[in-house]
Formats: C-alpha cells, structure tokens, sequence
C-alpha cells in the first residue's frame, strides 16, 4: 500500500476498492509498510 500510494499515486479509495478492503484497512496497512521500509530498507531493494 504504501509503495503503491507513493511511487504509482494511487488514493486510499482507489486502491481498497481494487483489493475489496476498506480505507481504514487501507491506512494502517499504508503505516505499517512505510515503518517496514524505513527500519528494513526494503524500499530501495523493492525498486531495484
């Protein structure tokens, strides 16, 4: 969710409509990535 948000400016509506999921489950799954790619440096491996 968050990479998708962020790199391919996809909205929270959108996105939850794609996947059948909610905005809320949308934002915390959102939160939780971007913590994931920070701690982990995921992000730059992700768009390699």
């Amino acid at each position: 969710m968050y990479l998708a948000s962020k790199y391919l400016k996809e909205s929270g509506e959108k996105l939850g409509k794609l996947l059948g999921i909610g905005l809320g489950t949308i934002s915390i799954t959102k939160e939780k990535g971007r913590i994931l790619c920070k701690e982990r440096g995921l992000e730059k491996q992700i768009l390699q």
